[in-house]
């Protein structure tokens, strides 16, 4: 693993686990709300070789903040493109009940790109920010309503220097989500 994509992931998981603390001792779940956060991965996509996860956190009576990391490796016709990512998303839900029902949300953050030839000699690296939009839905399930499960779409904007990386990476690609996680 490149230096760099160890850096954004170690970066990532601390996000993540500064983003489950507690942002005041006195919040409350808002009405309807079982659960203030839901950690979730998308395990149907790695079949696709992309791994994403999210924490998701109550803050309003109508948003979420969440913090995802995503790594995908696009292999096309021999020559490779990997990419991995952190994003801060900002999702509203109109309903008034965070974690479940339609949202709709924008994200801001970071991606490396490496980039490969077809004999796997490197063709370039690159770093810079992202931004992206997405629309979802999500379900909290069982008894207790601690199981998550969303999905939603999406497109995101890489903002690099294509003359860093190989001329086929993409820079700007839809986006899709189908989670299941834990809600606490």
């Amino acid at each position: 693993m490149h230096p760099s994509f160890r850096t954004i992931a170690l970066g990532s998981l601390a996000a993540l686990g500064l983003a489950a603390l507690p942002l005041d001792a006195q919040q409350d779940t808002p009405v309807g709300v079982p659960h203030n956060h839901v950690l979730s991965i998308q395990p149907l996509s790695a079949v696709f070789t992309v791994y994403a996860g999210e924490l998701e956190r109550v803050i309003g009576q109508s948003a979420t903040l969440g913090i995802g990391a995503t790594y995908w490796s696009d292999d096309d016709d021999g020559a490779d493109a990997s990419y991995l990512s952190s994003d801060l998303k900002l999702r509203y839900y109109p309903s008034g009940t965070p974690l479940a029902g339609f949202s709709f949300g924008v994200s801001v953050g970071f991606t490396r790109v490496e980039s490969e030839d077809d004999a796997g000699v490197s063709t370039g690296e690159a770093t810079g920010p992202t931004v992206g939009t997405m629309i979802e839905y999500g379900w909290l399930l069982n008894a207790s309503r601690s199981f998550y499960i969303g999905m939603g779409l999406g497109a995101k904007a890489l903002f690099i220097d294509e003359d860093e990386v190989d001329e086929d990476v993409t820079l700007r690609y839809p986006t899709a989500r189908l989670s299941v996680g834990f809600a606490f």
